[in-house]
């Protein structure tokens, strides 16, 4: 018969043996069906509304475009994605902040008026017109280069973080400031069809007035405040 002290070293080994297994297990849900639906479509297997977090460790790549989907909860799940493609959805909110080596996202024709980019230092090209943004917190955006804003509800654009960014789409937005003195010059950059801004900080006057785009009553300043 086993003592007291011999019984919880056994019970101590046995939990040490299914540790393993317990990591190996875990699992993300997804409660949006249309999401399930599409994972199933591109061959990851969905159990129960769940996915096997070790499973997609290795995919890079989702094409979740046109499927309906209104929710991307349990994207999560998918530590080591660079090019999301979920346009043409559904979705209301984009938090890819625990998606942290994301190169590339194209979410246009949605319906988002929330965003999270607050752990996406890597990404390089954000697509997210035509939805109905009013503001959008880009600051942690440091290896941004190509940012599509246009047609949405923004009131004000900061760049001044995004050093390396080179393509500036925000026409159609209700912006009344815009902050894009980030010390270069853009390849391009258009904000017209913003009829209440008024002042566009700029890192330099002469370029922006000869290659930028913007309505008659803006005006370019190296500093609007």
């Amino acid at each position: 018969m086993l003592n007291k002290g011999e019984t919880m070293k056994n019970i101590f080994y046995t939990i040490l043996l299914l540790i393993p297994s317990i990591v190996l297990a875990q699992k993300t849900a997804i409660p949006d069906v249309n999401f399930q639906k599409k994972l199933k479509e591109i061959n990851i297997n969905v159990e129960n509304g769940m996915i096997d977090n070790e499973s997609v460790k290795s995919i890079t790549k989702l094409s979740l475009a046109g499927s309906e989907i209104k929710s991307l909860q349990g994207i999560e799940a998918f530590v080591n994605v660079k090019v999301v493609y979920c346009h043409d959805n559904q979705l209301t909110e984009l938090d890819l902040s625990k998606n942290p080596n994301i190169t590339f996202i194209d979410a246009h024709n949605n319906q988002i008026s929330k965003t999270n980019f607050s752990n996406n230092v890597k990404l390089s090209q954000l697509g997210i017109s035509n939805n109905k943004l009013t503001s959008l917190d880009l600051s942690k955006l440091t290896g941004l280069t190509k940012l599509f804003v246009n047609n949405n509800e923004l009131t004000d654009l900061n760049l001044e973080k995004n050093k390396k960014l080179t393509d500036v789409y925000a026409f159609y937005n209700d912006l009344k400031t815009v902050e894009a003195n980030n010390g270069k010059h853009f390849d391009f950059f258009d904000v017209s069809n913003n009829p209440e801004l008024k002042c566009i900080e700029i890192f330099n006057i002469k370029y922006a007035e000869e290659n930028y785009v913007k309505d008659n009553q803006a005006n370019f300043s190296l500093m609007c405040r």
